[in-house]
């Protein structure tokens, strides 16, 4: 199984999507972008991650660990509404993060997310948080929604590897990215 190594402040799951849209020059919006790479986590508990490495057929996604905490087999589903599955036995859990890698596998193509550097998120930086609350009342079903932000806050260590602090509701809480949109 792979380990993968994450600096303390990566784990901040806070799926926050860090852009500069205007110094990016990217073809898409961060919202369309955002889509692409978020991902549905279903069947073992309830929440959403981020495609961020592709090796053969496999895919491997970050996401919060008390996502998959239980002891079973999950459900991805993809931005084109395909189900996958992850195995239990291939969930890779970080001590004191609430951070899991966990992994699929299809012969279809996704969008894969670089890996980016947290130290370089400073206070005032928009963001663009991307992820799929529970349905309510609002929204009848589930899909995956982007917010923009700013970040008012960032610490040194935070309980379980948050970090960063932005304006968004405590409820709507995903992985972060940089200008570049890469995965802090």
């Amino acid at each position: 199984m792979a380990r993968w190594k994450f600096p303390g402040i990566i784990a901040s799951l806070a799926v926050a999507v860090i852009l500069s849209q205007s110094s990016c020059g990217f073809q898409k919006s961060p919202s369309e972008i955002a889509k692409e790479i978020t991902v549905l986590i279903d069947s073992c508990s309830v929440g959403s991650g981020v495609i961020f490495k592709h090796e053969n057929n496999r895919y491997f996604v970050m996401t919060a660990r008390h996502v998959v905490s239980k002891d079973v087999d999950c459900f991805v589903i993809t931005s084109d509404k395909e189900r996958y599955t992850a195995k239990k036995n291939k969930f890779t859990y970080y001590q004191g993060l609430d951070l899991a890698v966990i992994e699929f596998e299809s012969d279809k193509s996704y969008p894969v997310e670089k890996l980016g550097k947290s130290e370089a998120v400073t206070i005032g930086k928009n963001i663009y948080v991307a992820g799929a609350p529970l349905p309510n009342e609002t929204l009848p079903k589930r899909a995956i929604q982007v917010r923009d932000g700013k970040i008012i806050s960032t610490a040194t260590e935070g309980e379980l590897g948050y970090t960063l602090v932005d304006v968004l509701p405590q409820r709507f809480r995903y992985p972060s990215r940089n200008s570049l949109f890469q995965k802090l």
